[in-house]
């Protein structure tokens, strides 16, 4: 990694998945934001990240159940 891009993720309050996907750095940015949703499965804030991500990598969409994850609903 850039010494820019540790920079940014050393700084304090940093959001790695963001950084991370800011720099196209996709599949950490998606580890990083699945490893937290594991920790905190009905954190609905990462869910939508997550979803978010998909979106801004170009992820065809698919259509969720209403219980697939807390906070998304079916398109």
């Amino acid at each position: 990694a850039s010494p820019q891009l540790q920079q940014s993720l050393a700084a304090p309050g940093a959001a790695q998945a963001q950084v991370l996907a800011g720099a196209g750095i996709w599949y950490d940015a998606l580890d990083d934001l699945s490893r937290a949703i594991a920790a905190d499965p009905k954190s609905q804030a990462l869910w939508n990240e997550r979803a978010s991500l998909f979106e801004q990598a170009g992820l065809p969409a698919f259509p969720l159940s209403g219980d697939a994850a807390p906070g998304l609903r079916p398109r």
